[in-house]
């Protein structure tokens, strides 16, 4: 039939004799189960690094410049990097109140 009581009661007599080894197959469970988490968050992570980067690299591609970028790309460097006092003097002229309407970062009041 199936295992007497007396049996069990071995077994289990046995078992606690060796208490040692219990202990180092739990270990080793813990340790094995530890590092197959680090595997699965260092998977997770990588993942969603990967995926912030593809992204950004799509958001940039399709995002379409404002008008202020697109003129200021047009702009030779020597006139983006004005100073203050030439900018005030050409607040007046028409191109920059229109970048100033439209924020373009280089040319905010001060």
């Amino acid at each position: 039939m199936g295992t007497s009581r007396h049996d069990v009661d071995l077994q289990v007599s046995d078992r606690r004799a060796r208490p040692d080894e219990n202990l180092n197959v739990l270990e080793e469970r813990a340790a094995k189960n530890a590092r197959k988490v680090a595997r699965t968050v260092a998977a997770g992570l990588v993942t969603s690094l990967v995926v912030v980067g593809v992204v950004v690299l799509v958001y940039r591609r399709f995002r379409r410049p404002t008008l202020a970028e697109r003129l200021q790309g047009m702009l030779p460097d020597a006139l983006t990097g004005l100073p203050g006092q030439v900018r005030q003097v050409a607040a007046g002229t028409a191109m920059f109140r229109l970048l100033r309407r439209n924020r373009g970062p280089m040319y905010a009041k001060e």
